[in-house]
Parts: structure tokens; sequence; C-alpha cells
């Protein structure tokens, strides 16, 4: 048998059928995940005058790519998305769960992730919070006349930082600038409509932080005994 119709019993084709797999076939496939050497002669298959077969290692691995515009960016992009941590993170889960016998229920770690979730979330949005914050305590306008563009984008961000568009999409552009992380991930990660720097987002949260202040100031006023209430 020639090495090229040789099947290594851990690739991944050998677990693809449309039977379900059994908890042990799935640890073997996360675990004892098979990559072929550099030498290794891939199958060939005749496609009408074409002859393909699976590329070798080459490109992000031996050599460098070339010939796709901003591949690494995009490639560093996907490993910050939620679908691929999110799966990530399932079999993780699922590992731990196999491993430890099945004593970890299902709720705990779909609890577990509930909560990661909640955290990388509070994360997004603290910094956007703040910035709202800083403007209504200096007396700023949220919003200019033109605002525009996603702030991903670095030509757009500076546009924001020459006063060309509000003063927040300006502030948070300049927290990009000055090394917020967390903030740049979101921009740059977050689909078109999970930004959370729209405009009824910003009177969202204007509204949630009114409704604290109220509270807070209603709490002030049940711990005091004697209070009056002078009218206009």
């Amino acid at each position: 048998m020639t090495q090229s119709s040789q099947i290594h019993t851990n690739d991944i084709a050998c677990f693809l059928s449309n039977q379900r797999l059994k908890q042990s076939e799935i640890a073997k496939c996360l675990k004892l995940t098979w990559v072929p050497p550099p030498d290794f002669a891939f199958p060939e298959k005749i496609e009408g005058k074409q002859k393909r077969r699976f590329s070798r290692l080459g490109k992000l691995v031996t050599e460098p790519m070339v010939k796709f515009k901003d591949a690494i960016n995009e490639l560093k992009n996907h490993e910050k998305k939620e679908y691929h941590l999110l799966s990530v993170q399932r079999a993780n889960d699922f590992l731990i769960n196999y491993e430890s016998g099945g004593s970890k229920a299902v709720d705990v770690l779909l609890d577990k992730r509930k909560q990661q979730v909640i955290e990388s979330n509070r994360k997004r949005i603290v910094p956007i919070i703040k910035t709202i914050l800083f403007c209504a305590r200096n007396n700023l306008p949220l919003r200019g006349h033109r605002e525009s563009g996603l702030l991903s984008s670095s030509e757009i961000r500076s546009s924001c930082l020459n006063g060309e568009q509000g003063v927040f999409r300006a502030l948070l552009s300049f927290r990009v600038e000055s090394g917020d992380t967390a903030l740049l991930n979101h921009i740059e990660t977050s689909p078109k409509n999970c930004t959370m720097i729209s405009s009824r987002i910003q009177n969202e949260i204007i509204v949630a932080v009114g409704d604290v202040i109220v509270g807070k100031i209603v709490e002030r006023i049940k711990k005091c005994k004697f209070f009056i209430n002078i009218g206009g």
C-alpha cells in the first residue's frame, strides 16, 4: 500500500458519517488530531482534464500568504469571533465532562459558559457607558451633524478625531488610539448591528443611567425621617 492510499486512524475523514458519533470517538477526534507531515502524499482525483488533490502544508505554515489582502488580520479576527470562541468552549466543556466520567452536570457547564458571555459583554459595553457619562458630566453633546462609517476603520477614526463627527464617536476613537484593546476588539469583531454605539443605544443607556440616579435619590429620601417638597 502506497503512502497516498494510507488513511490515518485519527484523520478527520474517519469521523465523518451519517451515524452519530460515540462520546469516545468525539474525544479522540478532539484530542488526537492528526496533522499530515510535510512530505505526505495527498490522494489525487481526476476531474475531467484536471488532477486535483489536497494542498501540502504551505500558506501560513511553511511559507507566507502573499496573494490575499489582509489575510492575517482576517484570521486573527476569526479567532475573536463569538461563534469561534463558543465552539472552542463547547469542545473544552465536552472534554472536561468526558474525562471526569460525566460528573460535570450539563447545566453547570452551560451556566459557566453563560457567565463567561456576560463578563465578555460587560467588557464590551463598559467603555461605551463611561464615554457617555463623561459627556454628560462635562455637558458635551453626544452627536454631531454627520455620523457615518465603522469605527473599525482607521480612516473613520481619524475623521472623528479631526472633529468631523460627533463628540461621542471622537472620544471612542481617542480611547482606541490610546490603547483601549477591549474597545478595539469589540468594534473590530462585532457585526454591524451589534456595535452598541448607535444613537438608539446611546438613548437607551442615558435612560438606564437616569433610572439608576432616580433610584438612588429615592433610597436617600426613604432614609430621611423628614423632608420637604418645594413646588415651583
